[in-house]
């Protein structure tokens, strides 16, 4: 067959068809394992997204509880309600905050909300607030 003739044209575009398929083919694998991938991502995410509803759904009920019982609520800031306080402590990080002597109200305000939060007992409080003080606070507490 004569190169540049008719059959020899088609029969080049019939090869250049099949490697131009051939390369659809892989890049379509490729797409699709991205695809899969992404939607078992999609499937983790909503699982963590629904396991995190129900750990906020259940703090919330417990502060519901707790904010409506006297007794539950003394028992938690007590320590004594240990189950309702150990939610509370492993869902929520709080740090001590430190004080160095100034704005001693925003001070006081915030480390009773961290000793509501953790259920602190009185008796270790103050040294556990010693630990917390820079400056002129922790010179006057010594």
């Amino acid at each position: 067959m004569a190169e540049g003739t008719q059959l020899a044209r088609l029969e080049e575009a019939v090869k250049e068809g099949r490697l131009i398929a051939a390369e659809l083919q892989r890049t379509q694998e490729v797409s699709n394992e991205r695809l899969s991938q992404l939607d078992r991502n999609f499937q983790e995410q909503q699982e963590a997204m629904q396991n995190m509803e129900a750990v906020l759904r259940n703090l919330v009920q417990t502060s519901v509880s707790v904010s409506q019982s006297p007794r539950l609520r003394d028992e938690v800031s007590q320590g004594v309600g240990n189950e309702q306080q150990t939610l509370l402590s492993k869902t929520i990080k709080v740090d001590i905050p430190y004080f160095d002597g100034n704005e001693a109200e925003d001070w006081v305000f915030k480390i009773q909300e961290f000793f509501e939060i953790y259920g602190t007992p009185e008796q270790q409080r103050i040294k556990l607030v010693s630990f917390h003080m820079t400056g002129a606070a922790y010179a006057w507490y010594k």
